[in-house]
């Protein structure tokens, strides 16, 4: 009577779990629930669609999931600061303004969707059928408040084509090495391009 009482409980366990966890397929949609939506908001909601429409669309039609990915303007979150909550077949992504929607959007599909945006002209985008995202709840922020480019003598690091860029002196390391390792979050609209995950040559 115990080992059955304790498999149905355990049963019920793993069928909640299921029941807060995301399908994300080619039929996933984003909205955005802000009333006047800044520059940088619309950004995120454009960037999230492009990307689900490249990874799914090899697999278009073989799988319905339907589910939502909200982005929403948090007038108690910090300029960078984002909030995302998963579960129940809809995803929340929340920040400040003017940065935190964008940052959320850009996390939430480097870590949950296998995108990384290396730099403004690589990146690495995979192909899939569909993604399950367990259920979660993440607050986040930049460790650093103030960034920015890397500049030369000649222009912003991001506008140097890879063939001019020169090596970076005593270190022996080319400026791409640098500049890939930094993981910067490119300008939306930036060309970017990569066969295969760059990482793996880090």
């Amino acid at each position: 009577m115990k080992k059955f009482l304790l498999f149905n409980l355990l049963a019920l366990i793993c069928l909640c779990n299921a029941a807060g966890d995301v399908i994300l397929d080619g039929t996933a949609k984003v909205t955005m629930d802000i009333k006047n939506p800044i520059e940088a908001e619309k950004t995120a909601c454009k960037e999230l669609e492009t990307y689900i429409q490249r990874i799914f669309s090899a697999y278009k039609g073989k799988s319905r999931a339907n589910a939502r990915i909200v982005l929403q303007y948090d007038v108690q979150l910090g300029a960078q600061e984002f909030k995302i909550k998963c579960g129940s077949g809809k995803i929340i992504i929340s920040g400040g303004r003017p940065q935190g929607v964008i940052y959320g959007a850009y996390w939430f599909l480097d870590r949950k969707m296998g995108v990384h945006l290396y730099d403004a002209h690589s990146e690495y985008c995979p192909s899939k059928e569909k993604i399950t995202v367990k259920a979660f709840e993440k607050y986040g922020k930049p460790a650093i408040e103030s960034r920015m480019y890397l500049f030369t003598s000649r222009a912003p690091l991001g506008h140097i084509q890879p063939s001019q860029r020169q090596p970076s002196g005593s270190r022996k390391r080319s400026e791409p090495e640098i500049w890939r390792k930094s993981r910067m979050v490119p300008a939306a609209g930036s060309p970017r391009y990569a066969r295969s995950d760059p990482r793996q040559d880090v």
